[in-house]
């Protein structure tokens, strides 16, 4: 008897037909060739390799997007936090707590109030009310484009504002954030400035923090990216193996951003 047969009945030209179909023997040998089972048990490992590919792609993918999404929570803490500092800068404004100075062009002497000696952790006895003292506090690398920039705002009449970094005496390093406004005489000649500084330090570190993270996130939207590339590759089922493996190590450099 056959090993494949079938019968069928069909309505065809006003007359009921049966067919019956069986396989003859040169077919069924034909079909248990051994090269028949190696093309089976072939197509079903490229299956199965293609299924794990995709599963590993769509699992990476969700972990860098969770991994994207905290980064994300994280940066917006920063912001928030970087907010509330300045409502804290104002408030210490409003309470006198900012520096504020006054210096005599034409003399050459500088008065300090008494958050001036805080930020600068300086005792009033050790201060000698000249402009050669507020200059011997300055961090070296910032001295002479802390100067430049005074003398700027001195000879143009603009408003004096920078930021420079001072040394304590305990060699710690603080930020600093100057304003000032030169008044002149009646010959234009300037003869005052008055000026406040604030400390910086804390909201700088935040800053260069925030700045280091979108830096990181956006390294990260390059890796995801990426991922992104490898599973759609995976969706074009047409392609021989040997394209897919092609264009996916042509895909991976760029994300080798992180081990």
């Amino acid at each position: 008897p056959p090993k494949i047969s079938a019968l069928h009945t069909i309505q065809a030209y006003g007359n009921t037909w049966t067919i019956r179909l069986h396989s003859r023997p040169e077919f069924e040998a034909g079909f248990q060739s051994p090269l028949n089972t190696a093309i089976l048990v072939l197509g079903g490992g490229i299956s199965v390799l293609l299924f794990t590919l995709v599963s590993f792609l769509v699992s990476r993918r969700e972990r860098a997007e969770e991994m994207a999404v905290g980064m994300t929570r994280q940066i917006r803490e920063n912001e928030k936090h970087l907010t509330e500092i300045n409502k804290r800068f104002e408030l210490a404004a409003d309470s006198a707590g900012i520096g504020v100075w006054d210096y005599d062009v034409v003399a050459g002497s500088l008065i300090w109030d008494s958050w001036m000696y805080r930020l600068y952790q300086v005792e009033k006895g050790e201060f000698e009310g000249a402009y050669i003292a507020w200059k011997s506090r300055l961090h070296p690398e910032d001295l002479e484009r802390s100067e430049a920039e005074l003398r700027a705002a001195i000879e143009s009449g603009k408003n004096f504002d920078t930021t420079f970094r001072i040394v304590w005496k305990n060699g710690e390093v603080r930020h600093i954030k100057a304003h000032a406004r030169v008044e002149r005489d009646q010959e234009n000649r300037p003869v005052r400035m008055i000026g406040i500084n604030y400390d910086v330090t804390e909201r700088k570190h935040i800053e260069e923090e925030l700045a280091k993270r979108i830096h990181d996130l956006g390294e990260r939207v390059k890796e995801q990216r990426c991922l992104y590339q490898l599973a759609s590759l995976t969706r074009e089922i047409a392609l021989p193996l040997e394209q897919y493996f092609s264009r996916a190590v042509n895909l991976l450099p760029p994300a080798w951003q992180y081990s």
